[in-house]
């Protein structure tokens, strides 16, 4: 049976709290009580998944080779993924199936706090998607919660469009 070890962050930012719950959604249900400021998950399972480093690779290659940053001094510069970035993306691409390898994870759901490159991130990723993932006549949903959130998101993708020269 897989076992879900995850840590809190608790309301001061220096201490933490360790729990163990029998699952992702267990896990979750249980974080939820804490309003968290981190969610730090480690998934112990069976052999029913691997990682894969090519795939996971594939995808930070493509953002910071393809994807540039559109306003404020950083502007018109690759975009290099921050360390948390980085375990966000590897983690949704480099976890796959071991019968079918395909991805183990098809929906994600990123909170990050204001100003901390969520509309860059999630751009950056849904054009991942679109244009590099090998899937015929992709499509990409983003969810937000009204039309001119929804928007912030298009404007950023086609704006990074725009922005690359290959």
């Amino acid at each position: 049976q897989a076992r879900v070890k995850f840590i809190l962050n608790k309301e001061d930012g220096l201490s933490f709290e360790f729990f163990e719950a029998a699952n992702g959604q267990e896990a979750i249900s249980q974080a939820a009580l804490y309003s968290p400021d981190i969610i730090l998950m480690d998934i112990k399972s069976d052999n029913t998944f691997y990682f894969d480093e090519k795939a996971a690779d594939r995808v930070i290659f493509f953002i910071e080779n393809h994807i540039r940053h559109l306003k404020g001094e950083l502007g018109g510069t690759n975009f290099k993924l921050e360390p948390f970035q980085k375990k966000i993306v590897r983690d949704l691409f480099g976890w796959k199936y071991r019968t079918t390898e395909l991805r183990r994870f098809r929906t994600a759901y990123i909170c990050l706090p204001r100003k901390n490159g969520k509309s860059t991130l999630i751009s950056a990723i849904a054009l991942y998607m679109l244009l590099a993932d090998g899937e015929p006549s992709a499509e990409c949903y983003v969810a937000a919660g009204d039309r001119s959130q929804a928007n912030i998101i298009f404007e950023v993708a086609s704006g990074m469009v725009r922005a690359d020269k290959q």
